[in-house]
C-alpha cells in the first residue's frame, strides 16, 4: 500500500533523497497532519526560513493524510519533503515498533544533521526523535499545536498500564478462547481441537501485545529508548507559543517566544471570513456559539445550551450566531438549533456553513463574545480581538447532564478537556 508522489522534491525513503538535497539543511520540520502543515508553513514564511527539510510521518492505516499533505504543500517552501512510514499504532507501547522507529530516526538525524529540529509534539516517538537530535547537537524547538501543547501535567496518558497477572489473561480471554464452544462445554477435558488452538494463539498474541506485558519487557532493555518513549520530552531549547509564560512552567526552556499562528491567515481564509460576516450581518455587539460533538444525549445538550444562550441575551439586542462543528452535526442537533432560531425570532441564528476558520471571523468582526464548551477558539479569541470575551458552558453542561451510561463517555471527555482549559485566565466559566 502506498500513495501517489508526483512533486519533484518529494521522496518515499532515505535512499531516494539526493545527497545534494541534504547540503545546507539547517531546519528540519516534522508533521503528521494538514493542520500542522498549515502552522509550519505560516511559521516559515513569517521567519523567512530557507534551506529546510519537511519530514512527514504516517502509517498505512490512513494513507489519505500523507496524500493530502503531499498535494497541499508549497514546493518553494522546502528543499525536500520526505515521507517516512511508521509502524501502525506508533504511540502504543510495543517493543518491536519502538526499536524500528528509533533506528529510522537515528538514520534520519545522522544523514541530515540539522541545526534545528522543529516539533509540534513532545510525547512517544516524538520524544525519541527529540532525544536523538539533542544528543547529536541539534537545537530542539517546540511549535504550538493548539491546546494539546498545554496538556502536559494536566491530561497525560499513563503508560504504567497495570499489573501482569491472571486477571489480565482472564480479561483478554473473553473475546478469544472463551468464545469457543469447546472451551465452554469441555474445558475440563482440554480437547485441543482446531478452533480452540486458533483462539489459544490469539490469546497468546493478545497477552504478548498487551501494554501490561510490554511495559514489563521494557525493564529488560536498559540501554534503549523505551524509557524515553514513556516520558514526555521537556528539554526544548526554544519554543514558539501563544502563552510563553505557561509554556515556561511546563518545559525546561532556554528561550520562550510569543507566536500566534492565527494572526496571519491566508488570503482565502480572510476572504471567506468576510463573506460569512457580510452574509449573516454579524456585528461587534453579537456573540458566536461554537457547537462541539460529544457522546452525550442530544436533547439534553440542546436544552442546556438554549438555557445558557437565552440567559446571555437577556436585557440586550445582541444576536447569538451558532457555528456548527466542521464534522457534520447530527440531524437532531441541527434541527434543534434551527428550532431555536424560529422560537427566538432570529435572536439565535444558525450559520449554515461550517468549514471556515472561526478565529478569523472573530478577528474581523470583533464580536463581543465567544461561547463554547472546550473549543480551542475560546483560548485564542481574546488574543485576536482584545475586546472579545470567552465563555465556557462546560461546568454547566457537566452539572446538568443526567448521569447515565449514554453520557458517561462524553462527560469524561468534557471534564478532561476542561482541565486543560482552566489553565487559561482569559475564559469565563458560566
Amino acid at each position: 500500500m502506498t500513495f501517489n508522489i508526483y512533486k519533484h522534491n518529494a521522496y518515499y525513503s532515505f535512499e531516494e533523497l539526493p545527497k545534494d538535497s541534504l547540503y545546507n539543511i539547517a531546519d528540519l520540520f516534522v508533521i503528521s497532519n494538514l493542520g500542522q502543515l498549515k502552522h509550519i508553513t505560516g511559521f516559515i514564511k513569517n521567519k523567512g526560513i530557507t534551506n529546510s527539510l519537511l519530514l512527514v510521518v504516517y502509517t498505512e492505516a490512513n494513507l489519505a493524510v500523507p496524500q493530502a499533505i503531499h498535494d497541499n504543500y508549497e514546493v518553494s517552501i522546502f528543499n525536500s519533503v520526505l515521507f517516512l512510514k511508521l509502524p501502525n499504532n506508533p504511540n502504543s507501547l510495543l517493543l518491536k515498533n519502538i526499536k524500528k522507529m528509533e533506528s529510522d530516526y537515528k538514520e534520519l538525524i545522522y544523514k541530515v544533521n540539522p541545526s534545528r529540529l522543529y516539533l509540534n509534539s513532545f510525547q512517544y516517538h516524538y520524544a525519541i526523535l527529540a532525544s536523538i537530535a539533542k544528543k547529536l547537537g541539534s537545537k530542539v524547538i517546540l511549535i504550538e499545536e493548539g491546546l494539546g501543547t498545554y496538556r502536559l501535567g494536566v491530561d497525560e496518558q499513563d503508560l504504567n498500564t497495570g499489573n501482569l497477572d491472571f486477571n489480565l489473561v482472564k480479561r483478554l480471554s473473553k473475546d478469544t478462547v472463551s468464545k469457543t464452544e469447546i472451551f465452554k462445554r469441555t474445558y475440563k477435558k482440554y480437547k485441543l481441537i482446531k478452533d480452540f488452538a486458533i483462539q489459544s494463539k490469539r490469546l497468546i498474541k493478545k497477552v504478548y501485545l498487551s501494554p501490561e506485558l510490554q511495559s514489563k519487557l521494557v525493564g529488560f532493555y536498559p540501554n534503549s529508548s523505551f524509557d524515553i518513549f514513556c516520558k514526555p520530552f521537556v528539554d526544548f531549547d526554544e519554543s514558539y507559543t501563544s502563552f510563553p509564560a505557561l509554556t515556561n512552567q511546563k518545559f525546561n526552556l532556554e528561550k520562550s517566544n510569543y507566536y500566534l499562528s492565527f494572526e496571519e491567515p491566508t488570503k482565502d481564509e480572510s476572504e471567506y471570513a468576510s463573506l460569512i460576516i457580510r452574509k449573516y450581518d454579524i456585528k461587534s455587539k453579537d456573540y458566536l456559539y461554537l457547537s462541539q460533538k460529544f457522546s452525550i444525549n442530544r436533547d439534553e445538550y440542546l436544552a442546556i445550551v438554549k438555557g445558557c444562550l437565552l440567559k446571555l441575551l437577556e436585557g440586550n439586542d445582541s444576536t447569538v450566531f451558532i457555528k456548527l462543528h466542521p464534522k457534520q452535526e447530527h440531524e437532531l442537533v441541527l434541527a434543534g438549533f434551527i428550532e431555536m432560531e424560529k422560537e427566538t425570532g432570529g435572536r439565535i441564528k444558525v450559520i449554515q456553513e461550517s468549514g471556515f476558520l472561526i478565529e478569523e471571523v472573530v478577528r474581523v468582526s470583533k464580536v463581543q463574545g465567544v461561547i463554547g464548551i472546550t473549543s480551542s477558539a475560546l483560548v485564542y479569541s481574546p488574543l485576536l480581538s482584545p475586546g472579545c470575551k470567552s465563555y465556557s458552558i462546560a461546568d454547566t453542561l457537566v452539572s446538568n447532564l443526567i448521569n447515565h451510561t449514554r453520557n458517561t463517555k462524553g462527560l469524561d471527555m468534557i471534564e478532561a478537556h476542561t482541565k486543560i482549559l482552566k489553565q487559561f485566565e482569559n475564559i469565563y466559566f458560566i
